[in-house]
């Protein structure tokens, strides 16, 4: 299983007049949502159309309906309760091919057309240390450094590919060597409070390797049923390359 920290797909219609974000939800998600909202009037502080989100089986998932754009988010839900060293992943090729499924299954004519479409994964490789963090990164990008004396280190490319006649996608990947420790926080629950925090676990390492791949904006307008169709490609494409995101296993 490849584990993902965050998985992402994107519409970009001409409108977004009529979409509502609990109808996404249930259409991508198949299942209602624990809660949705919507704003008549969006401000800096919320500043969506429509929002939905929930919990199924340790993912948790959220739509957000913006002016010009629809998101759907999954990432692992962290329960406050519930002690934890590391930040919990995703089933990357479940959970999306999962969302996919159900965007060509159903019927999704309300989003109308879109000039572009996107799928986003950030990929979880977790890491025993920093140096085995590095020696990962430099391994995936066949960088000339040595891991013990690296930091920060960060790497990106864009490799375009067509995927269909007159459609073209960008294939961006970043890589990074993350660190993270958990704290745990008290909180008084009257006020909201901060009361004082602790460390509960050391510092955890792994390579975070985001695949953004989306159609290149060419003007041209995608129906729904050509939606459909170019999810499946990207899809694909992200199939291919996740199990092992090595730069030198990408192809033309």
């Amino acid at each position: 299983m490849v584990g993902a920290r965050s998985l992402q797909f994107a519409w970009f219609p001409e409108t977004v007049e009529g979409v509502n974000a609990t109808t996404v939800y249930t259409r991508c998600v198949g299942k209602d949502p624990d809660t949705s909202q919507i704003n008549k009037v969006p401000t800096p502080s919320s500043p969506f159309l429509s929002s939905a989100s929930g919990k199924i089986n340790g993912t948790e998932y959220n739509v957000r309906v913006n002016q010009g754009r629809i998101d759907l988010f999954a990432k692992g839900y962290v329960d406050p309760e519930i002690y934890f060293e590391r930040i919990p992943n995703i089933d990357f090729e479940y959970t999306m091919m999962g969302v996919l499924n159900r965007i060509q299954d159903n019927s999704m004519d309300f989003v109308g057309s879109a000039t572009r479409l996107s799928i986003v994964a950030t990929l979880c490789f977790p890491s025993d240390d920093r140096v085995d963090a590095n020696r990962k990164l430099i391994e995936f990008c066949s960088l000339p450094i040595e891991p013990d004396d690296a930091r920060d280190l960060s790497f990106q490319f864009n490799k375009r590919k067509q995927i269909l006649e007159s459609i073209e996608i960008n294939r961006i990947n970043k890589y990074q060597v993350e660190e993270t420790r958990v704290m745990a926080v008290q909180v008084d629950g009257n006020t909201g409070a901060e009361l004082g925090s602790s460390l509960v676990s050391e510092a955890s390492y792994s390579v975070l390797v985001t695949l953004d791949y989306n159609t290149v904006p060419t003007g041209i307008k995608f129906s729904s049923s050509e939606q459909k169709i170019i999810f499946g490609e990207l899809a694909r494409e992200l199939n291919n390359f996740a199990p092992m995101p090595s730069v030198s296993n990408i192809d033309g």
